[in-house]
């Protein structure tokens, strides 16, 4: 299968709670590292409190929420709609983030080989050699105010639509079993750096080359950071 970029195409539809706190701020991560992985000082033990940096200051006259997204990472037509996971106010004096385990997407936006691309009507095969759920975080003008994240589909635009405001260099990954073999991105090169452990996990992205980036490990001491241009990983 063949990895593409998260599109800014994208809408919700599930909710969970969501909670958010102020804390001091810790300085952000160089996207040009290249980290080892660390599963001893990693953690997916949960609620995790992570602090939090943004690129671009967002306007304080306007209503942002935060998103979490679980979206297909494999291309090929027809794809099933994202899914927004969590969805709550995001308070712009928040230097801080505490956040439970995101609830699991359907078993159409999990990673997986299947026997067509067509994930509502071929499901993950029982020998896939990997099987993980890929969730984005996001930072979403409410543009309507209506209290919930509504992104355009279809791509149409224009006034009142929601918008992403900032993405977060960072993700949920989710594997069922662990130890996930996953297919090369470029060059032989997989989009997570390491073992892919089993259980739900806070991953962030780094670049590796000029090309993509790729996901590793979030461990004790690194920030969450929303820029304004989201992470390939293609």
């Amino acid at each position: 299968m063949v990895l593409r970029s998260f599109l800014l195409t994208l809408l919700g539809a599930a909710v969970s709670s969501f909670a958010l706190s102020t804390l001091s701020a810790c300085s952000s991560n160089d996207d040009s590292s290249d980290p080892s992985p660390d599963a001893g000082n990693g953690s997916n033990t949960f609620p995790r409190t992570v602090p939090i940096s943004l690129e671009t200051q967002l306007d304080p006259a306007k209503k942002y929420r935060f998103g979490v997204i679980w979206a297909q990472l494999a291309g090929g037509d027809p794809d099933p709609l994202p899914e927004v996971a969590i969805d709550v106010p995001f308070d712009l004096a928040s230097t801080s983030i505490t956040f439970d385990a995101p609830p699991l997407p359907s078993e159409a936006n999990f990673f997986c080989e299947r026997s067509c691309d067509d994930e509502a009507k071929c499901p993950c095969l029982p020998a896939s050699k990997y099987r993980i759920a890929y969730g984005a975080m996001v930072l979403v003008l409410d543009a309507d105010q209506n209290g919930k994240i509504e992104l355009d589909y279809a791509g149409t635009g224009g006034a009142g639509k929601d918008q992403i405001a900032l993405f977060g260099y960072a993700a949920f990954v989710h594997s069922p079993n662990g130890n996930d073999v996953l297919p090369p991105v470029k060059d032989g090169v997989p989009l997570i750096d390491g073992a892919v452990q089993q259980g739900t996990a806070l991953y962030r992205a780094f670049k590796k080359t000029d090309e993509f980036d790729r996901l590793t490990r979030f461990i004790n001491g690194d920030t969450l950071e929303f820029r304004a241009k989201a992470p390939s990983v293609t």
